[in-house]
């Protein structure tokens, strides 16, 4: 086995197995529809406003053992259109956040989105609600409104799907270490 090689398979495999090893990430995906159906400014709307979009997610890496929540998000993507406006990644502001379980269950999923014409927020809030809560917000020209699921003034159906995978720096390390194995044996033989 030439000595480089054994060097470099032993180096990587050990940090394979480095606490590091553990991180994990959340992935996820959603499709959801909302629905405003007017408060006590705007009166009621009948039919109510409706919506759709949808978002992807990316966890930072985070150990599983050592955190109590994970709340480090990156938005892959975004869409949503509402009353005539639409937004997508690009629109988003700093004010959206995402809490999660780190065994990948959604606490509270946040989006603030602005595009120069209309703006407002989306908020889903799966905390101790069976089916979850939901709010938003919005100021589309001269048309503005909020409410929630709670007070009956907007409602939402979201289909989502969130997977726990391990950190894909970790994978590639131990793939990195198992090819080098594998070359410094063909040479052997």
């Amino acid at each position: 086995m030439n000595p480089v090689a054994r060097i470099v398979a032993v180096i990587v495999m050990a940090n394979v197995f480095a606490p590091v090893a553990e991180a994990a990430m959340i992935r996820g995906s959603a499709t959801f529809e909302v629905e405003w159906l007017g408060d006590e400014e705007q009166g009621k709307f009948d039919p109510p406003l409706l919506g759709s979009g949808s978002f992807e997610i990316r966890s930072r890496p985070y150990d599983p053992d050592v955190v109590s929540e994970v709340s480090a998000f990156e938005v892959l993507d975004f869409s949503f259109s509402f009353a005539g406006a639409s937004w997508d990644e690009s629109d988003l502001t700093e004010g959206g956040f995402f809490i999660f379980t780190p065994d990948g269950q959604p606490d509270i999923i946040s989006f603030d989105f602005n595009n120069g014409d209309a703006s407002g927020f989306l908020i889903w809030s799966f905390e101790g609600f069976v089916g979850g809560d939901f709010g938003m917000d919005f100021v589309i020209g001269s048309l503005a409104g909020s409410g929630s699921a709670e007070n009956g003034q907007a409602g939402s159906a979201i289909d989502s799907s969130f997977v726990v995978v391990p950190e894909p720096g970790s994978l590639g390390l131990l793939a990195l270490g198992l090819v080098g194995l594998r070359l410094s044996r063909q040479r052997r033989a």
